[in-house]
């Protein structure tokens, strides 16, 4: 008989080389929910001119607002699969965070989100501002009794239908998780919002979707064991953000990816007015967009040289960041980078090196004549 230890497979120096290699070059998953429990969330979609035929005119709110480009976008597929690859790599820092999916990197910050939107020059409100508020004149404003409430049955039917606006695309959460519950920041934003103030729309997105990257790590997770926190909010636009920087592009022309399964988000109509009990009928049945599995918003302006300037930025500072605090960054996030470092190991930008470089030879310079002088 063969012993056991002849029948295992030989495996070369090479081979154990290149395995460690691949291994090596395999993000790590800062999120150990399993993927089959994530549930990825889709954002509603608002057909303003069906709501228009209802009487309920919001467009002129929508339009000071600037969120015309914001509510368009929410309007195409969502790539679960891709949108929780991206979960799963992404790794957190102060105003941004990194991921991987399938090996291409992506990078989100504020920024990014402002020029998504078309929101670069404007800037607004993303909260109450404790002490400052005049909170006697929000609960007159928006609420019915006029009184302070969190329960959005009691908003003044406007208010309600912009609070399923916020709660299902901008405070994105499940519609069955607290229901009825508005917040005191909520509020404000509503309050905002019927008086023509400016709200800082990719800044509350931004942290929206950042604390609950956070809160869905162990760290988080291990502090509250009663809540499951595997809902992954802003499915679409996490999905634009992949197909506008070319990423899902570039996994299809690789074979990658291949026809990746979509969904979509709900879409605010005179149907959920009649579930709100806000209208009685239904004169006309409002027609559905059949495409909006396929379609595919076009690429903005510049949006990929945007992103190319402004990532390598959130690396640098993202390693730098590991360095401070002693831990080992990915081993990916170095592979084939043209990044410079410094002798203490930390990264540096090629441009900030080559100044540094010109400031020392300056010197040497200097130096060199001041010798050339005495002697």
């Amino acid at each position: 008989m063969t012993s056991s230890s002849n029948s295992q497979q030989k495996v070369s120096p090479s081979q154990q080389q290149q395995e460690q290699q691949q291994q090596q070059n395999v993000p790590q998953k800062n999120c150990l929910i399993p993927m089959d429990e994530l549930k990825v969330l889709g954002e509603m979609m608002v057909d303003f001119e069906n709501l228009d035929e209802r009487d309920i005119h919001l467009k002129d709110n929508m339009i000071f607002q600037g969120w015309e480009a914001f509510l368009y976008r929410l309007c195409g597929p969502i790539f679960p699969e891709l949108v929780k690859e991206f979960w799963v790599h992404a790794s957190l820092m102060p105003k941004s965070f990194l991921s991987f999916v399938h090996g291409e990197e992506i990078s989100i910050t504020e920024n990014l989100l402002k020029r998504l939107f078309g929101l670069e020059t404007i800037e607004g409100v993303s909260g109450a501002i404790v002490g400052r508020t005049d909170w006697d004149a929000v609960y007159a404003e928006i609420f019915k009794p006029g009184k302070e409430s969190t329960s959005i049955k009691e908003l003044k039917d406007p208010y309600r239908i912009w609070a399923k606006i916020l709660l299902g695309c901008i405070y994105h959460r499940k519609a069955t998780v607290s229901p009825n519950y508005v917040n005191k920041d909520q509020q404000y934003i509503l309050y905002c919002i019927g008086n023509k103030e400016k709200v800082d729309l990719p800044f509350i997105i931004f942290n929206h979707m950042w604390n609950h990257v956070r809160d869905s790590r162990e760290q988080a997770r291990l502090k509250s064991t009663k809540y499951k926190r595997n809902i992954i909010p802003f499915g679409r636009i996490i999905t634009d953000l992949l197909v506008q920087t070319r990423l899902v592009g570039d996994l299809e022309k690789a074979g990658i990816v291949i026809d990746p399964y979509a969904i979509c988000g709900s879409t605010m109509n005179a149907h959920t007015l009649k579930k709100m009990n806000l209208i009685e009928t239904i004169a006309a049945t409002p027609s559905v967009d059949h495409e909006i599995l396929t379609i595919r918003a076009p690429a903005l302006a510049d949006f990929e040289l945007f992103l190319k300037n402004e990532h390598p930025n959130i690396v640098v500072k993202y390693m730098k960041l590991c360095k401070e605090e002693g831990s080992a960054y990915d081993p990916v996030w170095i592979s084939n980078k043209e990044l410079l470092t410094t002798a203490d190991q930390v990264p540096e930008k090629e441009e900030e090196k080559k100044k540094k470089k010109r400031k020392q030879d300056q010197q040497e310079g200097r130096k060199d004549k001041k010798e050339k002088k005495e002697e």
